[in-house]
């Protein structure tokens, strides 16, 4: 089985702080910046929290850490 794809532009200075609150809660998503760019993150989201992790994107999006994400397919399937 896999994960829904996200993919998400965020606001460089505070990176540090999207991805903590994804190391910090087990499960919800696990995130990883695409090579050769800084503002581009990958979220890999188990089906059973993607409502969570959408709610939690949302309210990134609104305090400015976050610019756009969007679900895309996923990239590791063949």
């Amino acid at each position: 089985m896999y994960c829904s794809y996200y993919q998400a532009t965020v606001n460089v200075a505070t990176t540090w702080f999207v991805t903590g609150i994804f190391r910090a809660e087990e499960c919800i998503a696990f995130e990883r910046t695409i090579e050769n760019s800084n503002t581009l993150l990958e979220f890999f989201v188990p089906d059973c929290y993607e409502e969570q992790f959408i709610f939690t994107m949302h309210a990134l999006v609104e305090r400015g850490h976050i610019h756009t994400f969007t679900k895309l397919p996923n990239r590791m399937i063949d």
